[in-house]
């Protein structure tokens, strides 16, 4: 039943006197012309944007599109995008824009803004198959690796050096927290931590101690004898190795 049919019945109902028979029969007719018209079935709309998969919104009125679903929201909401550009161009150079409805402000951005361009594009299965041809025929390059930085010598400089840290930091202090720090050639506080030119320090070589033979044979060789003189020997090992690893 259309909106002028059910004000006339209702002003009908409402009247009174002569001017209720004379609604009547206008409310009547409004009634059965009405209901003379093709019944109107509901608009169907997908429940997600076919190309965006935004969740569907609500039906909003457009100034030339009519009734249309809209997708997104509650702030913004989004027409169903379509294909920019003529039919003589190709589907790829074609931009997919929509209608933009601002519900903060209550219109469209149309007049504002214009339509909106998405980042995506149709493309055809001829245009598809063309690019997978082009990647297999030429394959990508691959990046080059950036080279690994070598470390730049100074042959004048000095074979270590300090960072200074202050006399008052304390010992478990973390880099990040230091502020006032330096390098010297020469060191300044008993806290100061030492560096060593890499380059020329030779690395640090295993201890390997002496086999019981071949503390005998420096025994026998020195004349002297004794058992108590292994143990004697192993204690000067043990120091040894104590002040050198």
């Amino acid at each position: 039943m259309s909106i002028e049919a059910l004000k006339l019945a209702l002003e009908a109902l409402e009247a009174k006197g002569d001017a209720w028979i004379v609604l009547e029969r206008k409310a009547k007719a409004a009634i059965k012309e009405a209901l003379a018209q093709p019944e109107q079935k509901p608009m169907a709309y997908p429940e997600k944007c076919p190309i965006t998969r935004r969740d569907f919104f609500m039906l909003i009125e457009h100034p030339t599109l009519g009734l249309v679903p809209t997708y997104g929201g509650p702030y913004n909401s989004y027409t169903i995008p379509h294909m920019e550009g003529t039919a003589e161009q190709l589907w790829h150079e074609r931009e997919l824009v929509c209608h933009r409805f601002d519900h903060d402000e209550g219109y469209w951005m149309d007049d504002v803004m214009g339509v909106e361009t998405i980042p995506l594009r149709v493309i055809s299965e001829g245009a598809l198959n063309e690019l997978l041809e082009l990647k297999d025929t030429h394959p990508p390059v691959p990046i080059a690796q950036p080279k690994e930085q070598e470390s730049v010598a100074f042959p004048d400089a000095p074979q270590t050096i300090y960072l200074q840290v202050g006399d008052g930091c304390p010992e478990d202090a973390k880099w990040k927290e230091l502020v006032d720090v330096c390098w010297c050639d020469k060191q300044v506080f008993d806290n100061d931590i030492v560096y060593v030119r890499a380059d020329t320090t030779p690395p640090q070589r295993t201890w390997v101690g002496l086999t019981e033979q071949e503390q005998g044979a420096i025994m026998e060789s020195l004349n002297a004898y004794g058992t108590n003189l292994y143990h004697f020997a192993n204690a000067i090992e043990a120091k040894l190795k104590e002040k050198n690893t």
